[in-house]
């Protein structure tokens, strides 16, 4: 008697296999995401860091205008 691949159980696995690598996909995207958002908060932007030095009067007027044109 000859066993046939397609009868059985067989297609269970595939099924299984398959939602493995749905979620393993899911996962990998959730994590990339994750990643990527604390990215973005910890960045300053140059031109405020400039702005905070001269209010807190590290930097003269003059340094401020010199910086300042170097950014833009």
């Amino acid at each position: 008697m000859m066993h046939s691949w397609s009868g059985g159980w067989w297609w269970v696995f595939g099924v299984v296999t398959w939602i493995l690598i749905a979620v393993a996909l899911i996962l990998f995207i959730w994590w990339l995401w994750t990643r990527t958002e604390g990215v973005s908060e910890d960045y300053e932007n140059p031109y405020d860091i400039l702005k905070r030095r001269y209010a807190r009067g590290e930097i003269s007027k003059e340094e401020f205008e010199e910086i300042e044109s170097d950014l833009v």
